[in-house]
């Protein structure tokens, strides 16, 4: 099992990398991504290797 620390760092990196992705995107696109579709991509993001994400 991997420390508490590198487990978050994991999880606050893979949100950072989604709000990079999200803000750059809704400048480009007049706001083409709305809260639901940043859950999904935050999902994806965690789903699997860090842990179960629930539907």
């Amino acid at each position: 099992q991997e420390p508490p620390d590198d487990y978050c760092n994991k999880i606050q990196q893979a949100i950072s990398f989604a709000d990079t992705m999200i803000v750059d995107t809704n400048h480009a696109n007049a706001n083409t991504f709305i809260d639901a579709h940043k859950a999904d991509i935050y999902k994806s993001k965690m789903a699997g290797k860090y842990v179960p994400v629930p539907a």
